[in-house]
């Protein structure tokens, strides 16, 4: 029936079938587009932590917070999309969490590391005034 989503503030009808079957980033991209996002917002960027952190902008009610938390998401999926995902909202802080899948799906500690250094490094040279957690 109807699921909450992450960064919108009214619940999404699965009965009607009116969503259409995409991957995880063009999903959230249709979910979203009603919204008109503030710039300068708190950008949540990561796996199902975030995507599944239905209280966000609740439980930071007095910040314009935006969730862009997708469940099972890995590095290297992150890295390609930060421009619609992160850097298109000039956030003044982004958040994120990310790794773990890339570890339950037997990639190497290493080399998630390294490939989070490479997201960290991108998002750093998109939004060079933004702070990170």
């Amino acid at each position: 029936g109807y699921f909450p989503t992450p960064a919108l503030p009214y619940m999404i009808d699965t009965t009607q079938n009116k969503i259409p079957h995409l991957r995880n980033m063009d999903r959230l991209d249709y979910l979203q587009k009603p919204i008109t996002q503030p710039k300068g917002q708190i950008v949540f960027y990561g796996h199902s932590y975030f995507g599944y952190w239905f209280t966000l902008k609740d439980d930071f009610k007095n910040y314009a917070v935006l969730n862009r938390g997708l469940s099972g998401s890995q590095v290297q999926q992150l890295i390609p999309n930060t421009q619609r995902n992160v850097t298109f909202f000039q956030p003044s802080i982004i958040v994120l969490i990310i790794g773990v899948n890339d570890i339950n799906t037997g990639d190497t500690p290493e080399n998630a590391f390294n490939e989070f250094k490479k997201l960290v490094e991108t998002l750093q040279i998109e939004n060079p005034k933004s702070s990170f957690i």
